[in-house]
């Protein structure tokens, strides 16, 4: 509802009659080529009712004198040739377009003050790693490095942070020290660090914060890069003999663990992999099973895990199972099955000893599989050292890379090649004499 007032201004009403502001019209242009422009003020709710009304006249007052000003100031610019025709044409294009372009300088100088530090924490963890696409590890470990970066970047702005900036954190980065100050950072750490660095980066030339991205000027090679350490037998994959030794040794612990553990030496699964299959997965009859999901530790979480899709898009693959693991499955399927009862195909396979349908915690397997290496004075290789281990076995027995990738399910050949190239220099005369044997039939 709206009530003229006595001094040309309209009283704005509620509809239950209450008065809640005032409106203001004006009018600029020349005859022929009037242009009415509107403005309304709330009443501001804490002053009496007429100091409410003072004040929203005064604001109307100053609008219009100051819409008067801006037209007198465009008929300068139309006339002196500094505006473009279609502004110059309308009034209303020219004043829509000055709006936008105080919004887009408003936000220019907003992004020219904002600090490193701010845009970490308001921007970047916000929206970009707290967004829903990534699983709580990724989130844990942005978070750990975004907390170092911003020790180091922290008051700089975005728009002055350069090259030489990034060059020298990177070199400080060489010489920094682990926490406990014993030893240099290991090349791990430090591409941790530098990736958490180059995703902020990224998303900040991505949303216009950053004009030019700083790391572009710096040469590829003086980046720090992902480490992909040389495999030591012995150390981070078994050879035949001692996984002969390895699986001999687990004959003789529960069904249980000789199931979970054998199943990793042979296909290569994660640990996040193997608790979380279900006996869905499992196709008995085709002899396969398919991964489809990854259980990892989550300390946010009230449960302390997450039930999540592989590591990678590739990481869901179907992998062929032997007669050995056939049996082992079958028969562990048997006694969870006497113990249970009927399991539906929800259940999962290496299950928590209270709830069928709940995966086994992942640290338990490192933990079992480091228990048992001790026990039998075993090479102490990790859950991730058995992948290795399936990984070296399988090209050792004539399987290209390509197959290994799959079977490990890498995103990228070159992951797969740049860890297991050594193993394949060492099977080339083995290749060679069965190419030799297939064709001559010697």
């Amino acid at each position: 509802m709206t009530k003229e007032s006595y001094d040309g201004l309209i009283e704005r009403r509620n509809k239950n009659g209450k008065a809640i502001g005032l409106q203001m019209r004006i009018v600029v242009g020349t005859k022929g080529n009037y242009i009415w422009l509107t403005k309304s003020v709330r009443y501001n709710p804490v002053l009496k009712p007429s100091q409410a009304r003072s004040e929203a006249r005064a604001a109307l007052n100053h609008w219009a004198n100051e819409e008067r000003k801006e037209y007198d100031n465009y008929l300068m610019l139309g006339r002196s040739g500094q505006l473009p025709m279609d502004e110059y044409r309308d009034y209303r294009v020219y004043r829509a377009n000055r709006e936008q372009r105080q919004q887009s300088q408003a936000k220019d100088m907003a992004t020219r003050n904002v600090t490193f530090e701010a845009f970490v924490k308001e921007h970047w963890l916000s929206d970009h790693v707290h967004d829903g696409q990534h699983k709580p590890s990724t989130i844990s470990e942005y978070e750990y490095n975004a907390s170092h970066l911003i020790a180091y970047f922290g008051s700089m702005r975005m728009t002055a942070i350069r090259a030489e900036d990034i060059k020298r954190y990177i070199n400080k980065l060489q010489k920094e020290k682990s926490e406990d100050g014993t030893k240099l950072l290991s090349d791990s750490t430090k591409f941790q660090r530098f990736k958490a660095l180059r995703n902020i980066l990224r998303y900040s030339y991505q949303m216009d914060y950053l004009a030019v991205n700083p790391l572009d000027k710096i040469p590829s090679s003086q980046l720090p890069h992902k480490p992909h350490p040389k495999l030591r037998e012995g150390k981070d994959f078994m050879n035949k003999e001692q996984v002969q030794q390895y699986l001999q040794c687990l004959n003789e612990e529960p069904l249980f663990y000789r199931t979970m553990v054998s199943l990793m030496v042979f296909t290569g699964l994660r640990r996040g992999e193997v608790v979380g299959l279900q006996w869905g997965d499992i196709d008995l009859e085709q002899k396969t099973v398919q991964v489809v999901r990854n259980v990892i530790r989550d300390t946010k979480s009230e449960t302390g895990i997450y039930i999540g899709t592989p590591k990678t898009e590739d990481g869901a693959r179907t992998i062929a199972l032997s007669s050995y693991l056939m049996g082992l499955l079958e028969g562990w399927r048997e006694e969870q099955t006497a113990r249970r009862g009927m399991l539906l195909p929800t259940a999962y396979v290496f299950s928590s000893a209270e709830d069928p349908y709940w995966p086994l915690y992942p640290t338990t397997v490192t933990a079992w599989v480091h228990d048992f290496a001790m026990k039998h004075d075993l090479p102490k290789v990790s859950p991730h050292d058995l992948r290795h281990t399936a990984a070296t076995l399988a090209l050792q027995c004539g399987a290209n890379l390509k197959t290994v990738q799959d079977m490990l399910g890498h995103a990228d050949f070159k992951t797969t090649a740049t860890y297991y190239t050594g193993i394949t220099k060492g099977t080339r005369h083995e290749t060679a004499a069965a190419v030799e044997a297939l064709v001559f039939g010697t």
